[in-house]
């Protein structure tokens, strides 16, 4: 019962791309839609872009929401005075 109760809730993701983000498997809450700048979120991809496949789960760091102007480079993501580094 513990066990149906955890994954149905929980599930585990990986990251696409090696030093994208700080790790290479997550627990992902199913439940919790709510996020902010900073948090990590998980979804299914739409379309078919260069290195992820419709279909695919995908785990990124939000560097902004509607209306933030970013600055993206090969080491960072900049939005206001918060970086987000690209190792």
């Amino acid at each position: 019962v513990l066990m149906h109760l955890f994954f149905s809730r929980f599930t585990l993701g990986h990251g696409l791309l090696h030093g994208c983000i700080p790790a290479d498997y997550y627990m992902v809450d199913k439940y919790d839609k709510g996020y902010e700048i900073g948090d990590m979120i998980n979804f299914t991809m739409d379309r078919d872009v260069r290195f992820i496949k419709p279909g695919e789960k995908v785990i990124k760091i939000v560097a902004g929401k509607g209306g933030d102007k970013i600055q993206i480079t090969e080491t960072y993501v900049k939005n206001g005075d918060r970086i987000f580094r690209v190792d």
